[in-house]
């Protein structure tokens, strides 16, 4: 008989099929233990839900004002040694660099209720890990904070955590605390700025100098005035923080499937490299994975 072009890298199903019949019960116990396994893994992972807000950043006609005064006295920079009435899109700014540094996560846990929610505690000698655990768990919250900025100049604060009520209240505590943060910032300038100003109208004799000055002095008490007085300072709040029902993480359905996938693949991995040990299947012409058509 003429030998077939190309017998030597056929495979022959047939026999291929009859190493997995024979070895059924190793294919089927390597399968059920991996997907238990990793079934068990999918399972012991937290769910995660994420609560959202839709926030406007506020610019008012005060602040306009206090900046195109500022913006026309610019040579007094030197004198008033900081900036009044900045607009507000420039606090919203701030705001959002400020929600994701140390010093504001520093703030939150001082919340009663927050601290349990945001720091991983350590039992055991808490002296000696306390700067790691804040660290790590400042980590964690920066890993669930999600900002980002609409085309339409709206921004988009989302914050996963493992419950939705508890996300909610974790979302909406940094919105709080964040126009207090900022306002008291604002304040604290401006209280700065006057007492600086108002040295230097006393001090000076110029008619023209005095006038900047009180301008500015004006500028300042409009932005400490309108800080003191608003409800939300840096944001309207067009949709208050509110979570999904549903968890957002794992995706139980999709890593389910992949287990189903990787204990079938590992399996089969299994049994042909447990058939090749015990020399069933060998690189020769009686290997079952070859058609031996040339005896």
């Amino acid at each position: 008989m003429d030998k077939v072009p190309y017998a030597d890298e056929l495979i022959d199903l047939s026999r291929v099929l009859s190493i997995f019949r024979k070895n059924f019960l190793l294919f089927f116990f390597v399968a059920c233990i991996t997907f238990l396994i990793s079934s068990a893994y999918i399972l012991s992972v937290p769910r995660e839900y994420q609560a959202t807000s839709l926030l406007l950043p506020r610019e008012t006609t005060t602040d306009k004002q206090s900046s195109s005064s500022f913006n026309s006295l610019s040579s007094l920079i030197p004198l008033a040694g900081a900036v009044g009435g900045t607009s507000l899109n420039q606090n919203a700014t701030l705001a959002v660099e400020i929600i994701k540094s140390r010093p504001f996560f520093l703030k939150l846990i001082e919340v009663p209720k927050l601290k349990p929610l945001l720091v991983n505690t350590i039992e055991d000698n808490k002296r000696t890990f306390e700067n790691l655990t804040i660290y790590s768990s400042y980590v964690d919250y920066r890993s669930r904070v999600l900002i980002e900025e609409t085309e339409s100049g709206f921004l988009k604060i989302s914050y996963r955590y493992f419950t939705p009520e508890e996300s909610t209240l974790i979302l909406t505590e940094i919105l709080t605390n964040v126009d207090s943060y900022v306002r008291n910032m604002k304040i604290s300038e401006a209280e700065e700025s006057i007492n600086f100003l108002n040295k230097e109208l006393t001090s000076t004799i110029n008619l023209s100098l005095q006038r900047a000055i009180a301008s500015l002095i004006q500028g300042h008490i409009q932005t400490k005035l309108y800080a003191s007085l608003s409800t939300n300072f840096i944001f309207d709040i067009i949709d208050p923080p509110q979570s999904s029902p549903f968890p957002i993480y794992p995706k139980r359905k999709f890593f389910v499937i992949m287990s189903m996938l990787i204990s079938l693949s590992l399996s089969i991995l299994v049994v042909i490299i447990m058939d090749v040990y015990n020399k069933k299947i060998l690189f020769s012409k009686e290997s079952p994975f070859l058609s031996i058509t040339d005896k």
